[in-house]
C-alpha cells in the first residue's frame, strides 16, 4: 500500500498535466463549433478564483490559482493557457471567416495592446543591456499585465459569432454575478465573511466583509449593470418571469455585496456607476432614482462607512474618509502620500521613458507594505505606477486604449437589449474601477487587470457579433 501511495504522489503532477492537456485538446476541438466555449471556460476561472491573500492570517495559504506553474514555467500556467487559447481561437475564427467569405470590422483597441507588447519588448532589450535580471523586467510589479490584456481581447472577439453569442454572454455574466454575490453574502452572514480581512485581522476593527478583493466587487457590478439595463434602460419584449426575477436578484444582492465589501474604492466606484446610470435614464426615471434609490444607497454607504471609519471621522470630520492621505499630527506625510511623492519624483526625473519595468522608487522604512527584499517596486496608484515605469509613452498608450474604447462605445448602435446591457456593463465597470486605478494597486494584479480587460473588450465583442452572419 505504501508503494501505491508513493507512486501516486510522484505521478500526480504528471497525471494532472496530462489531464489538463487532454482537456485543452477537447475544448480546442469543440471550440471550432462553439467559439464561446473557451471564453466561458477562461472567464469562469478568473471569476471564481481570488488572487489576493492580503490580510489573511494563515501565511501557509499564500499560493493562489494565479501563481501555479510560475516556478517552472516562469509565467503562471493560467497565462500560458490564455496565450494558447487566444492564438488557437484567433486562427479558428479567421479560418471560419475565410471559408464563409465574411468580412468583419477590425477592433482598433487591439493595435494599442500590440504596441504595449512592443513597448515591453523594448524594455526587455534595454533592461538586458543594463544587466537587469529578466525575472525583474517581466515581473508582475512591472507592466506585463497590460499587454496580456490584448490576449483576452483576442480570445473574446473570437467568440463573437452572431447575436446569440451576445445574449449568451450577457446571461453568463449575470449568473456569475448572482453566484458571486450569493456566495459572498452567505459567507458574510453565516461564516464570518472573507478571511482576507485586513481591517479585522490587522487593524482590529469589528467588521466582517463580503470580499476584500476589488475584482469580486467588479464582477457583481457588471451583473448589476446588466440587470439595471434590462430592467430600466432597454427592456426586452416578452421576457420570461424567471429571467426578470434573475435581474432583480442580481440587482439587490450585487449592490449589497459591494456595499459590504468595506472598500472605499468600491463605494466611490459604485457612486460613479450610479451617476452614469442617472445620465442614461429617462427624465421621469431619473427623478424616481434620485428620490428613492439615491437615499437608500447613500444611507447604506453612510452606515457601513461609519462602522469602518467612525474613529477617523470623529477626529477629522469628512476628511476622515481619506484618513491615510491626511498628514499626521507631527506634520509629516502619511505612508501613502510619501509613496506617491517618491514615485512622482522618479517620473519627473525620467518623464519620457520612465525608469523601466524593473524600476523602483526610493526605499523608506516609513512605508510598512514595502517588500524588504525589493522595496519601492509598486505603489498605490495604477496611473502613477504606469507613469513611473513607462513615462509619457505608457501614459499615451493608456489614453489611446481608453479613447479607442470610448469611440467604439459612442459609435455602436446596440441591436437589442442584450447588446445594450453588455455596453452598460462595460461603461459602468470601467467607471467602477476608476478609484482603484487612481489609488489602488490593480496594475500588479493579473486577475484585476484581466477583469478590466473584460470591460474593455465588451463593446468590440458586441460590434463583432452584430457584424457576423454566422449563428451562435
Amino acid at each position: 500500500m505504501d508503494y501505491v501511495l508513493i507512486a501516486y504522489y510522484y505521478s500526480s503532477p504528471f497525471l494532472m498535466a496530462f489531464g489538463a492537456a487532454m482537456a485543452m485538446v477537447v475544448i480546442g476541438g469543440m471550440a471550432w463549433k462553439h467559439p464561446l466555449l473557451p471564453v466561458f471556460v477562461y472567464l469562469a476561472a478568473i471569476f471564481s478564483f481570488p488572487s489576493s491573500r492580503y490580510g489573511v492570517i494563515d501565511g501557509s495559504a499564500a499560493s493562489t490559482f494565479y501563481s501555479r506553474g510560475s516556478g517552472v514555467l516562469y509565467f503562471p500556467a493560467v497565462m500560458w493557457m490564455l496565450l494558447v487559447g487566444a492564438l488557437w481561437m484567433s486562427f479558428a475564427h479567421h479560418a471560419t471567416l475565410r471559408r464563409q467569405a465574411i468580412s468583419l470590422p477590425s477592433a482598433s483597441i487591439q493595435r494599442w495592446f500590440m504596441l504595449w507588447f512592443v513597448l515591453l519588448l523594448c524594455h526587455v532589450c534595454v533592461g538586458l543591456l543594463l544587466e537587469q535580471p529578466i525575472t525583474e523586467i517581466l515581473d508582475s510589479s512591472g507592466f506585463v499585465q497590460l499587454p496580456v490584456i490584448g490576449l483576452l481581447v483576442a480570445l473574446m472577439l473570437s467568440g463573437a459569432a452572431g447575436s446569440g453569442s451576445v445574449n449568451t454572454l450577457a446571461l453568463f455574466v449575470e449568473v456569475a454575478a448572482l453566484l458571486k454575490a450569493g456566495f459572498g453574502l452567505v459567507r458574510w452572514a453565516a461564516f464570518g465573511g472573507d478571511p482576507a480581512n485586513i481591517y479585522a485581522n490587522v487593524e482590529k476593527l469589528s467588521v466582517k466583509l463580503t470580499f476584500f478583493e476589488i475584482g469580486d466587487s467588479l464582477i457583481c457590478l457588471m451583473g448589476v449593470a446588466i440587470a439595471v439595463s434590462m430592467l430600466f434602460l432597454r427592456r426586452p419584449e416578452g421576457e420570461s418571469v424567471p429571467r426578470r426575477l434573475l435581474h432583480w436578484l442580481v440587482l439587490g444582492l450585487g449592490i449589497a455585496c459591494i456595499v459590504l465589501s468595506f472598500r472605499r474604492t468600491a463605494w466611490i466606484g459604485l457612486l460613479l456607476a450610479f451617476a452614469w446610470l442617472l445620465w442614461k435614464l429617462k427624465p421621469a426615471q431619473r427623478w424616481v432614482a434620485i428620490g428613492l434609490a439615491a437615499p437608500i444607497l447613500l444611507g447604506a454607504l453612510g452606515f457601513v462607512a461609519n462602522k469602518r471609519l467612525g474613529a477617523h471621522t470623529d477626529e477629522l470630520g469628512l476628511m476622515g474618509f481619506f484618513y491615510d492621505l491626511v498628514s499626521s499630527r507631527q506634520g509629516g506625510d502619511g505612508a501613502r502620500v510619501l509613496e506617491l511623492k517618491l514615485a512622482a519624483r522618479e517620473f519627473v526625473e525620467s518623464p519620457i521613458w520612465g525608469n523601466g519595468a524593473w524600476g523602483r522608487y526610493a526605499a523608506t522604512k516609513q512605508i510598512a507594505w514595502q517588500d524588504p527584499m525589493r522595496p519601492g517596486n509598486f505603489l498605490h496608484s495604477g496611473v502613477l505606477h504606469i507613469a513611473m515605469k513607462t513615462g509619457l509613452i505608457g501614459l499615451a498608450l493608456l489614453v489611446a486604449v481608453l479613447v479607442s474604447f470610448a469611440r467604439r462605445t459612442r459609435s455602436l448602435m446596440p441591436a437589442d437589449s442584450h447588446a445594450a446591457a453588455l455596453i452598460a456593463a462595460a461603461c459602468m465597470g470601467l467607471l467602477f474601477m476608476v478609484p482603484d486605478f487612481l489609488g489602488g494597486t490593480p496594475t500588479v494584479q493579473f486577475r484585476t487587470m484581466q477583469l478590466i480587460g473584460v470591460c474593455l473588450a465588451l463593446p468590440f465583442f458586441v460590434a463583432r457579433a452584430q457584424a457576423a452572419r454566422t449563428p451562435a
